[in-house]
């Protein structure tokens, strides 16, 4: 009572206390109207950031899974370098890879027919070789015998 003695003397008179009450309570109540909304912007806000998180989780990974495509096809493409096949030729390779998974055989037996077909086709330009010898042997020994 004294506290409100003093108030009223101080601030208010009395007759005007009814008033300040209805003043105050307007206010009191446009505040928690303010808390509210802000609360519900700061949920909006915390949403919109799990959102954001999420995409830039996403735009890593996909940086990362690019960042690794990028580094295979490179390395690919050096090695491809090596054995003198292009990358623009690639589709070619991809052929040979998918007829000797075809041939159904192990790598040590492709690499064994290879070996092969190479001493054929040298063996093949000897004996070409040879027919052309043999046959102007032939034309000499024709020539000379008429």
């Amino acid at each position: 009572m004294a506290d409100l003695l003093e108030f009223s003397n101080n601030v208010l008179p009395l007759s005007k206390i009814p008033d300040y009450i209805k003043e105050k309570t307007d206010e009191k109540i446009k505040l928690e109207q303010k808390i509210e909304k802000l609360k519900s912007q700061i949920e909006r806000l915390r949403e919109q950031k799990e959102d954001a998180e999420l995409i830039r989780d996403r735009a890593l990974e996909d940086a990362r899974t690019t960042s690794f495509r990028l580094k295979w096809y490179t390395d690919l493409s050096e090695q491809l370098r090596k054995y003198g096949i292009p990358v623009y030729d690639i589709s070619k390779f991809v052929k040979l890879v998918d007829n000797i998974r075809q041939y159904d055989h192990g790598v040590e037996k492709l690499i064994n027919e290879f070996s092969d077909l190479e001493r054929l086709r040298l063996r093949r330009k000897s004996l070409q070789e040879r027919i052309v010898y043999l046959e102007n042997a032939n034309r000499n020994l024709e020539g000379t015998g008429s």
